[in-house]
């Protein structure tokens, strides 16, 4: 048996994750193919044939609209194991979310067709030098010594040593080991290195974008081009206290005015305008 590794939010096949996505790649994503194609070659040369990979929820989203989709899993190393996340159940119904019967041994031999060795809809436990490390998509809250694994909040990283996201914004879209969670958790002094040799040029290169036009700008990877525009990241909308809003602040949806106060007079004769 080889090292264990976790991984969340994958989103293969996942046109609408792109342009959320590229802001960390730090490149230019053109399809879903591009970004699969960086995304299997960045899980294969961090894992190995007989390694295992916990999947914690949404490992794709697309793959399975125009049938069975067996090309994926195959071309990704290692030993896979599924914990169901939102995106995983679209194959079942593409507005399964707004019914309740979801059939959990359909979506369950689905998935293990395709390629996973393990799937499950619950939370999973294993024990790695002592410590209880539990599994769950959404974060959920774990015993004092314990470390909850967890993805679906994207690029929001964990609060403390107990809570560690593993969706890919911050594992630099790659898996990480359970052996970096332990150490992560356990001991304030370690001090682990970068996986990535092109993070730092990444870094610098962002820093002098942000050099040339501003703090403000949005950055794309290709700001060198001749001609090049920046987008500009508009201010954020603060919405006013109920306290502060004029009294006319909300419009109901009525249509003919001069029928509601007619109704308001004949339902209240004796009040006055």
């Amino acid at each position: 048996m080889g090292n264990i590794f976790f991984i969340a939010d994958t989103h293969f096949r996942g046109r609408y994750m792109l342009g959320y996505y590229e802001r960390s790649f730090g490149v230019k994503l053109d399809s879903t193919d591009h970004y699969d194609n960086i995304m299997i070659k960045k899980w294969n040369r961090t894992i190995q044939m007989n390694d295992r990979v916990y999947v914690i929820g949404d490992f794709a989203d697309l793959p399975h609209r125009r049938g069975k989709d067996y090309s994926l899993l195959y071309k990704l190393n290692g030993i896979k194991s599924l914990i169901i996340g939102t995106h995983d159940l679209g194959f079942y119904s593409r507005d399964f979310w707004y019914h309740g019967a979801i059939d959990k041994d359909l979506v369950r031999k689905y998935w293990i067709e395709v390629g996973f060795d393990r799937v499950s809809f619950d939370r999973q436990e294993i024990e790695y030098n002592g410590v209880k490390i539990v599994m769950t998509h959404e974060r959920t809250i774990v015993k004092e010594g314990e470390i909850n694994v967890y993805g679906h909040n994207h690029d929001v990283p964990g609060d403390n040593r107990q809570y560690h996201n593993v969706s890919v914004p911050v594992t630099n879209f790659q898996p990480i080991s359970i052996h970096k969670v332990f150490m992560r958790a356990t001991n304030p002094d370690y001090v682990e290195e970068d996986d990535n040799p092109d993070q730092e040029r990444i870094k610098r290169d962002r820093r002098l974008f942000r050099r040339r036009f501003g703090k403000d700008a949005i950055y794309d990877p290709h700001w060198r081009a001749k001609d090049f525009v920046p987008r500009q990241s508009e201010a954020v909308k603060i919405e006013p206290s109920k306290t502060m809003l004029p009294s006319d602040y909300y419009v109901f949806p009525v249509l003919d005015y001069a029928k509601e106060e007619a109704r308001r007079k004949e339902n209240n004769p004796n009040s006055s305008s």
